[in-house]
């Protein structure tokens, strides 16, 4: 596709077979609940609900991975797109505690699965190199001076860097599928290219109707929102503070003999920029480059390799220049959508009555996403205090093309305090 929204992506031709979804046939008379979005926290949550009971449908308006959680870089760490010093301001420090510790079992949750047979062709792969433009203060046993990172990368950029053990880097379409396959396989009943175009109150008492795309109306009982980035039928409440911001991300050619010469590590590398890159080696000697953010326009495939190629010679130059004589590229080319807020805390909780939002993780939700719908899963299914780090969260309107340059402003300002970081005398 020409869109790079739905461009296809290198995950696509690299991913386990997907699962046949629900057919109208199979559909239940009234559900429990109603899921509208099928991303992971959409099945996390459908799953939950589901082993604790309950029926179960889930509405995908195009399939199961074709949005955010299965075209993102696939990096996993504890913590939330907002930093810890953003949330104790926020919240307090009991609460930030609160929510430092659900970032944390997220991570665990998703370790777990990983490691679970199952899942083993995820290809998780434990650690990150997080990477500074400027030397570190610390000193501890994990932080690496500019001569300790040629054991891992050649790059004169970089000053310096720490080892995080607390993270891993995996296939997300492929844990998607796998994910939708176990749902399944705990009777969830998951409808995909099934979008839901109106949700009004049904002539069943406390009950809700929905209409599809495919002309089907189902009855839920409740509705929960889990929609993300990608719009859709979005209630005007969570629409006002959700903002859809894209990132974009770009695939090599194979690079047989080249790459591993100047990326030695098979760790997953971040850098510690405000606005920073993302990479990792992929299967088949390529690598996958993760750049930017923008919340206003948008830019073509070539736009997005032209971008890709300059950012990688910016930070890898000997190996930008050893492709071009080869005549390699990016191959694969592609963006998505990520939803977040003013604050860059997501929302999760009520909208009115027996309607639900499970949405806005930024660029944070592999294990955002999780605890979020397991802590909503176990308050739908009686435990009234369990989103109880989450009704201090105070959600402010974007304003809408308004928040979209005010966003685009605030990313500029950050890159150019990068910028300024970088070449700062030391």
């Amino acid at each position: 596709m020409s869109d790079p929204i739905y461009a296809q992506t290198w995950y696509d031709e690299n991913s386990i077979k997907s699962s046949k979804s629900s057919h109208f046939s199979e559909k239940l008379n009234r559900y429990d609940f109603a899921i509208i979005g099928g991303g992971l926290a959409g099945l996390v949550l459908s799953l939950k609900l589901s082993q604790g009971g309950a029926n179960v449908a889930v509405f995908e308006s195009k399939t199961i991975g074709s949005g955010a959680s299965g075209r993102n870089g696939g990096f996993c760490s504890a913590g939330w797109a907002a930093s810890p010093i953003k949330i104790r301001k926020l919240l307090g420090q009991e609460k930030a505690e609160l929510f430092e510790d659900l970032g944390v079992l997220g991570f665990e949750w998703m370790k777990k699965q990983v490691s679970k047979p199952r899942y083993q062709k995820v290809n998780a792969k434990i650690g990150e190199l997080n990477l500074s433009l400027a030397k570190f203060n610390n000193k501890d046993e994990s932080s690496l001076n500019a001569d300790n990172l040629k054991k891992y990368i050649l790059s004169s950029r970089y000053k310096s860097g720490l080892i995080n053990k607390n993270s891993f880097q995996f296939n997300p379409l492929s844990f998607m599928r796998i994910l939708m396959k176990e749902c399944l396989e705990n009777g969830v009943h998951i409808y995909e290219n099934c979008s839901v175009l109106k949700v009004e109150r049904s002539q069943v008492t406390n009950s809700f109707e929905l209409l599809t795309k495919k002309h089907q109306n189902f009855i839920a009982q409740r509705v929960i929102h889990a929609t993300g980035g990608y719009g859709g039928l979005c209630p005007s409440k969570l629409d006002k503070v959700l903002l859809p911001i894209k990132t974009f991300i770009a695939v090599t050619d194979p690079l047989p003999g080249t790459l591993k010469d100047h990326i030695h590590t098979e760790f997953m590398i971040s850098d510690n920029r405000r606005a920073g890159n993302y990479y990792r080696r992929l299967d088949g000697d390529r690598l996958l480059w993760g750049m930017g953010i923008s919340a206003v326009g948008s830019k073509s495939l070539s736009t997005i390799k032209r971008d890709a190629f300059k950012d990688l010679k910016s930070h890898f130059p000997n190996l930008a220049q050893e492709m071009s004589t080869s005549g390699l590229s990016f191959e694969y080319v592609w963006s998505g959508f990520m939803g977040y807020s003013r604050n860059f805390l997501p929302y999760v909780g009520e909208l009115s009555a027996n309607k639900y939002a499970l949405a806005g993780f930024g660029g944070h939700g592999m294990n955002t996403a999780p605890i979020s719908a397991i802590c909503l899963s176990d308050f739908l299914l009686g435990n009234k205090d369990s989103l109880d780090s989450f009704n201090g969260v105070r959600h402010l309107p974007h304003y809408g093309s308004f928040g979209k340059v005010a966003a685009e402003i605030v990313y500029k300002y950050l890159s150019l305090k990068d910028f300024i970081s970088e070449y700062r005398p030391i």
